[in-house]
């Protein structure tokens, strides 16, 4: 069986930003929507992307993307 790379992990996705309104009770997340951050896909590039379930090449697990934060956190603070 032919694996098949990265098949829509957008949610689990360090580029992907989920969406949040306002309620009485705070914010909570819009289910299904979001948008993709990733600096190497357009707009047009990333709404395919999740809208149609595809793979990207671009994926990074949100824990990487966290360290990837901190780290540049540290170097503009010092």
């Amino acid at each position: 069986m032919k694996q098949v790379k990265n098949v829509n992990k957008c949610r689990s996705c360090g580029y992907y930003a989920e969406h949040y309104i306002k309620t009485a009770k705070g914010f909570e997340e819009v289910t299904g929507c979001g948008h993709c951050l990733c600096r190497n896909l357009n707009n047009a590039q990333s709404d395919k992307i999740i809208k149609r379930w595809l793979g990207c090449d671009f994926y990074i697990p949100k824990s990487e993307q966290i360290k990837k934060d901190k780290r540049a956190s540290r170097k503009f603070l010092a």
